[in-house]
């Protein structure tokens, strides 16, 4: 089984992802309202440019202007089409904290949805939010941009993937925590175009089983272990640590602790030595997330003379159909009322209270004759 997915990264942000999954055999292109953010994806992939190629400096206001202004003109664009026209399903990836992407983000992923409906599910294109949340740390601004961007995004039905940069704050300089977060976008794509699918004899995911299981609205998760063996397995199951690096060792978005899902799909590669360990309807998983409307497993046993470094030891749990993320959220509200109360502790100068005469100036002149460039000038 494999997708056919593209990628449409917007903002500086979406532009990365979109550059990285080209990388990795995706379709894609860069959309910007920076000329400066598209010079670091030259030869990368294809973009494209709207509005005065300043860049919207976090404005979101701003950022929709251009993105009504160009979003028909995008869609008519060949290489936009491309990726749109070859693909069964479309991630559209963008910061939330941001100008460009958090404006266009949920508009993009709308428009794109209304107009390639198509009520047979086969021929049915997806198109998947993919937005990341700035750390808690980062700005006012950037914060509530964050807010109002999820409020639009989930005012329509859709599946969506939410990653945090916050779930790596602190774990190493800034561009480490961002590339760190935008490859394991890339790798969920994977895990979702069917790269680790391999042909079984016993029980698989096809291409539509992946495309119902990415059907099911609200938020996704994948939870990942990799290259594991008998040894890791001496004082935690598999489920463990899967449920170990949803919530301590991925950026995926926080889950809502609500026990509400839609399908839970399993896909696990592995070899006889810990076959015994897989108990694929997951009953662990089920109890943390709660018992799903549908399921999908892909299972393949890795053979003795099977030596590829690919064929380690792996299994993927793909949650979709998850609620909206309200205690993530709720951090991000606190932080916004603890930023706005701190703007408003702005100390007043005792020094420059003291400079009466210089006032007594401005006031005078101000209330003489309308202030135009050289009579302030003269004040001083």
């Amino acid at each position: 089984m494999e997708l056919k997915i593209g990628v449409v990264g917007l903002g500086n942000c979406g532009g990365q992802i979109a550059a990285l999954a080209k990388e990795e055999g995706f379709s894609a292109v860069a959309i910007n309202v920076s000329g400066d953010d598209v010079k670091t994806l030259e030869d990368k992939v294809s973009s494209i440019i709207i509005g005065n190629q300043m860049g919207s400096g976090k404005n979101r206001e701003m950022g929709k202007k251009y993105g009504k202004e160009s979003i028909m003109k995008i869609l008519q664009k060949d290489s936009f089409r491309k990726v749109i026209d070859d693909a069964q399903l479309v991630f559209v990836c963008y910061s939330m904290g941001g100008g460009t992407g958090a404006a266009l983000g949920p508009m993009m992923t709308a428009m794109l949805k209304a107009k390639f409906s198509d009520e047979d599910p086969a021929a049915r294109k997806r198109f998947i939010n993919i937005a990341v949340l700035p750390d808690i740390g980062e700005s006012l601004q950037a914060q509530e941009n964050a807010l109002a961007t999820f409020r639009e995004l989930v005012s329509y039905e859709s599946c969506y993937g939410i990653y945090d940069n916050n779930k790596y704050s602190g774990k190493g300089s800034l561009a480490d925590m961002m590339k760190s977060v935008n490859r394991e976008i890339v790798e969920d794509f994977k895990v979702i175009r069917g790269d680790y699918n391999l042909t079984s004899e016993y029980t698989q995911i096809d291409a539509m089983d992946m495309l119902n299981t990415m059907s099911f609205n609200g938020m996704f998760r994948i939870c990942t272990i990799v290259g594991f063996n008998t040894k890791d397995l001496d004082n935690k199951t598999i489920e463990q640590l899967l449920i170990d690096n949803m919530n301590n060792h991925s950026a995926g978005c926080e889950i809502e602790r609500d026990k509400t899902v839609g399908c839970i799909a399993v896909i696990a590669n592995v070899r006889e030595d810990v076959a015994a360990h897989v108990i694929m309807n997951m009953p662990d998983i089920h109890a943390l997330v709660g018992e799903a409307n549908a399921d999908y497993s892909h299972y393949y046993a890795i053979k003795d003379d099977e030596t590829d470094n690919f064929l380690k030891n792996r299994v993927h749990v793909i949650l979709t159909g998850l609620s909206v993320p309200d205690d993530r959220l709720a951090k991000i509200r606190q932080r916004i009322d603890e930023a706005r109360a701190n703007t408003k502790k702005v100390k007043q100068s005792a020094v420059l209270s003291e400079f009466t005469d210089a006032e007594n100036r401005v006031e005078q002149a101000t209330q003489e004759k309308k202030l135009d460039a050289d009579s302030v000038l003269d004040m001083f």
